[in-house]
């Protein structure tokens, strides 16, 4: 008996099983949500890479290699309702971490995650529009020195996994960051956060897309 090709087959049969649970729990999970409409294409879009590198991780185990996969993952649109500039910064602001943990926190390497040939990609989280026309400043320096809702973390602190200290703030104190234009581009990580406005943007008009991107130095 070829207690060796038994064995193979146990594991091919043990993985595909895993794998089969894996997808129930997934569609199990986002029909449980439907309820929640703003947060299911979040939650759908980190199950899915969530399900992608388990299923990897699995199969790289019996020495296989699995194709990458379409991610569930899309733009979402959403309105800022807020008027107060604090507010917007505040909304914006959750909606990179949002889109920071749609993609695994940097936890998963993103050449891993998604399928580039060049070592560079460009994933677009949101789109948002805003209720109220207006320049807001500072929002590079509110993401330096504000806390994420109840965490003891300031947001940038949180992407970037960098302390600032007084010094460092003080640096910020005259920086004059406005949404309406090309606005944020920090690097973190060797991946990029980037918040722009489309291009040929008319003057009534108030939008901007959040992408999360990485690009190789070569």
């Amino acid at each position: 008996m070829n207690t060796k090709g038994l064995s193979t087959e146990k594991v091919i049969v043990a993985v595909v099983i895993i794998m089969a649970f894996l997808g129930i729990g997934l569609y199990a999970q986002t029909q449980l949500l439907t309820k929640t409409n703003d947060q299911l294409p979040v939650i759908v879009c980190k199950n899915s890479v969530i399900h992608f590198v388990t299923q990897r991780e699995i199969w790289r185990k019996v020495g296989q290699e699995l194709e990458y996969t379409d991610l569930k993952c899309f733009t979402i649109n959403r309105e800022i309702k807020a008027y107060k500039d604090e507010e917007i910064k505040r909304e914006v602001a959750n909606a990179l971490i949002e889109c920071w943990d749609m993609y695994g926190q940097s936890q998963n390497p993103p050449l891993e995650v998604f399928n580039t040939e060049d070592r560079n990609f460009c994933a677009i989280c949101h789109r948002l529009e805003f209720k109220e026309h207006k320049q807001v400043q500072g929002f590079a320096q509110f993401l330096i020195t504000q806390n994420m809702p109840g965490k003891k973390v300031t947001y940038y602190e949180y992407l970037s996994g960098i302390q600032f200290d007084e010094n460092m703030v003080g640096q910020y104190e005259n920086a004059r960051t406005r949404i309406r234009e090309d606005l944020y581009r920090r690097r973190m990580n060797r991946q990029h956060f980037m918040a722009r406005e489309p291009e040929g943007l008319q003057e009534e008009q108030s939008q901007f897309t959040l992408a999360l991107g990485y690009a190789s130095q070569g």
